[in-house]
């Protein structure tokens, strides 16, 4: 499998990990999260297909370790404990966990890069990927202030925002 063809089923099984999820949490809130996290992936991989569509068919030869496999494929279903639902703030915690683990593939990937256009398409994947990490993070932080916040104001400092 090319290097090309790895990412985008990565992200396809990334998209459909998160459409089972949304399937299975229908009626709750987590129901729009993992829609949301679904469409992020089907766009990630529609952006790979445009932007290196020209690359592809001269990347095919080049295949990768037999032992690289997407991050979804042995992913169990997102369960809370004892029958407890999940919240949002667990939702964009496993999801930021699974872009750090798409970044660290990826940068392995860049330094086993023999050529530049696979050195490019790998540069290109890790930003995405702490693209989507810094937003996760950031919802996450987000999400925590309300947790943090003390009853008073004059207690603690806390960052503006």
């Amino acid at each position: 499998m090319s290097e090309l063809t790895f990412a985008i089923q990565m992200e396809m099984d990334g998209e459909q990990y998160y459409l089972d999820q949304a399937e299975k949490n229908q009626g709750t809130a987590l129901y729009d999260a993992f829609v949301l996290l679904a469409e992020a992936e089907k766009k990630h991989a529609d952006l790979l297909r445009r932007k290196f569509a020209d690359f592809q068919t001269s990347r095919d030869e080049n295949d990768l370790d037999s032992d690289s496999t997407s991050l979804f494929s042995k992913k169990a279903d997102y369960e809370g404990e004892d029958d407890v639902v999940p919240g949002q703030l667990e939702v964009y915690a496993v999801a930021r966990d699974m872009e750090q683990k798409s970044i660290d593939l990826y940068k392995k990937l860049l330094i086993e890069a023999n050529d530049e256009p696979s050195k490019q398409l790998f540069e290109f994947l890790v930003r995405q990927e702490q693209d989507h990490y810094s937003f996760f993070d950031e919802l996450i932080s987000l999400l925590m202030r309300p947790r943090e916040w003390v009853e008073d104001a004059e207690f603690g400092s806390r960052k503006d925002y």
